[in-house]
């Protein structure tokens, strides 16, 4: 399938900070994709769609969906990476400081895709040092649990982690 789709408005960050760069598409059941990257927009034929940093494709349908009910996507950083859970919750995270207007989303959040809807993981995170926090990678085990690295000092108010920068 050939789509009429370009992607606008690269954020500024990263390695390429004037390139619109597509870092990932992950396939969600039959019909939809998650394409997350370094833009803000989508062009659609005619149509500029925001939706900062990731949206939802529906190749049945050819539709475009940006994430969230009021907010949009994620604000500010980056998108470093997003898995989907066997409930089929995905998870996000990288060096933004929100996603979709919630409260301590900042680095790492919930997405629901059949309630459109984003929730908090933690009551927040704090960098090391005075830099910025920032979360690299997340792994879902079979413990029911997720694991993530990154760039920072507490999650969840827990103090000083023993491991900085590794959490469940």
């Amino acid at each position: 399938t050939n789509l009429d789709m370009r992607l606008d408005n690269p954020t500024g960050f990263g390695k390429h900070p004037d390139l619109c760069v597509v870092e990932n598409i992950i396939p969600y059941g039959e019909n939809d994709y998650f394409i997350y990257g370094t833009f803000d927009t989508v062009v659609r034929d005619v149509t500029c769609i925001e939706v900062n940093k990731i949206f939802r494709y529906n190749k049945a349908t050819n539709t475009v969906t940006a994430l969230g009910q009021s907010a949009k996507g994620v604000a500010d950083g980056e998108i470093h990476k997003v898995i989907v859970t066997p409930s089929g919750d995905m998870f996000v995270v990288g060096s933004f400081t929100a996603a979709g207007g919630v409260a301590n989303t900042a680095c790492i959040a919930k997405y629901n895709p059949g309630a459109d809807t984003w929730s908090s993981v933690s009551s927040g995170i704090t960098g090391l040092g005075a830099g910025y926090p920032e979360i690299f990678d997340v792994e879902y085990a079979s413990d029911d649990r997720i694991y993530v690295s990154g760039k920072f000092a507490t999650i969840d108010d827990l103090g000083t982690l023993p491991f900085e920068g590794i959490a469940r």
